[in-house]
């Protein structure tokens, strides 16, 4: 059965989005890995991207839930926000694009709307 409501085409942007956040995000890891003085914010930074990496992961399964991918990514998000460090704000907003892709086309719970 697959995931009803979420278009492909959302969730091929939130993919994209994914991937581009980690994308930036990687050599910042990397940079910071080296650096003693910078190690305990790689690591921080490498739960974020785990994350990133978990939707990936869900919006990749042609049939999986995908609304689910935007826990992990709310997560990473707000990871990436509290590091506030300017060599992530590019993957903070692609992070952001990719549960915006996922968030905002959520259909409510509550059935149809209402016409008057």
């Amino acid at each position: 059965m697959t995931n009803a409501g979420m278009e492909r085409s959302r969730r091929m942007e939130a993919r994209r989005h994914a991937s581009a956040a980690l994308d930036c995000a990687s050599p910042v890891h990397h940079k910071w890995i080296l650096d003693a003085a910078t190690r305990p914010a790689a690591a921080e930074l490498k739960l974020a991207m785990n994350q990133i990496e978990k939707a990936l992961a869900i919006l990749r399964d042609d049939d999986g839930m995908h609304w689910d991918a935007a826990t992990p990514l709310e997560y990473a998000a707000q990871t990436l926000y509290r590091m506030d460090r300017s060599e992530l704000a590019q993957a903070l907003q692609h992070a952001n694009l990719a549960r915006a892709e996922i968030t905002e086309h959520r259909p409510t719970s509550g059935g149809g709307s209402v016409q008057r």
